[in-house]
């Protein structure tokens, strides 16, 4: 597995350092929910996602996993962050009701800043099908096709930390997939940097 911070780079400058070689596989893991602008929240997302789609072959997959913040899986993850006592961001009972009953999270995505809170899959998911039709490559949504034989160039752009937060269920996967003799090459993007007093909101690390 190769690792390459982003280190303040445009999409089109990543693609530079890549383009010596054909990747067929784009994974964006727990991304799109933290990318965009407020005041055009999933346009600006299917935007980011529409440049990205450049960095592989125009035949690739890309494969788009994102939390569910509505409906009762949101309800039941507020449930056990109360019980835990972990960390969440207050909300009143009303939008927590008309998010996880009604799944109308329309308050909390006033208050969206970068992170999971206000973020709806369902409307990311008509956005994207919308607009599939100016994406070259083919978008898998939760679940994976290849039809590209027995040996993989996998590309993943994610936000993580795989040393201070610890790795999860996808790092794991890449590993494995790398062990069977797929190429795998991951862009990350730092996810604490806001607790960090640096101003830059990247950093190098070998994994």
């Amino acid at each position: 597995v190769e690792l390459i911070c982003n280190d303040n780079l445009t999409i089109k400058e990543v693609k530079s350092k890549i383009s010596s070689e054909e990747w067929h596989i784009l994974y964006l893991l727990e991304v799109l929910e933290h990318v965009g602008d407020r005041l055009n929240m999933y346009g600006s997302k299917v935007e980011f996602l529409r440049e990205v789609s450049t960095l592989i072959h125009d035949d690739g997959i890309i494969v788009i996993s994102v939390p569910k913040m509505i409906g009762i899986s949101f309800l039941i993850q507020r449930l056990g962050l109360t019980l835990f006592r972990m960390h969440r961001e207050p909300i009143s009972i009303r939008d927590l009701i008309k998010a996880g009953i009604f799944n109308d999270p329309s308050n909390l995505e006033k208050k969206w800043n970068g992170g999971h809170l206000g973020f709806n899959h369902k409307k990311l998911e008509n956005y994207i099908r919308k607009e599939r039709r100016n994406i070259s490559c083919y978008i898998c949504y939760f679940k994976m096709k290849s039809n590209l034989g027995n040996i993989m160039k996998i590309l993943i752009v994610q936000e993580s930390d795989w040393v201070e937060k610890g790795p999860h269920q996808s790092h794991h996967l890449m590993e494995r997939l790398s062990k069977k003799g797929h190429e795998v090459r991951v862009i990350d993007y730092e996810i604490l940097w806001r607790l960090h007093e640096r101003e830059s909101r990247s950093g190098r690390r070998a994994i």
